[in-house]
C-alpha cells in the first residue's frame, strides 16, 4: 500500500472479518456512529457559541475602553481649561504709564 503523507490512511479490513459481523455488531457500530455525529454537532455548536461570546466581550471591551479614553481626555481638557482660567485671574497686568 503506497500512500503519501497528505492522503488519509484508512485501515485495511480483512474480508473475513467483515463477513463475521453480526446484526448486533452492525447496530452497535451504527449507534456509535450516530453518537459520534451528535457529539461533533454539539462541539461545533459550543464553538460557535464561544466565538459569539468572544465577539460580544470584545465589543464591550472596546466600548469600555473608548469611554475610559474619552473620560480621561475630557478630564484633562477640563483641568487644562480651569488652569488657564485661573492663571488669567491671578495675573497682574503691568501698569502702563500713559502721559498725554
Amino acid at each position: 500500500m503506497s500512500s503519501s503523507s497528505w492522503e488519509p490512511q484508512t485501515p485495511v479490513v480483512e474480508k473475513d472479518r467483515l463477513e463475521n459481523l453480526t446484526a448486533d455488531d452492525m447496530n452497535s457500530a451504527a449507534d456509535l456512529y450516530g453518537i459520534r455525529l451528535r457529539m461533533e454537532e454539539k462541539r461545533k455548536r459550543i464553538e460557535a457559541e464561544k466565538r459569539q461570546q468572544e465577539l460580544i466581550a470584545n465589543r464591550q471591551r472596546e466600548k469600555v475602553g473608548k469611554a475610559a479614553f474619552l473620560q480621561v481626555k475630557y478630564s484633562a481638557l477640563k483641568k487644562k481649561k480651569s488652569r488657564s482660567n485661573s492663571s488669567y485671574s491671578h495675573k497682574v497686568l503691568p501698569s502702563c504709564d500713559v502721559t498725554h
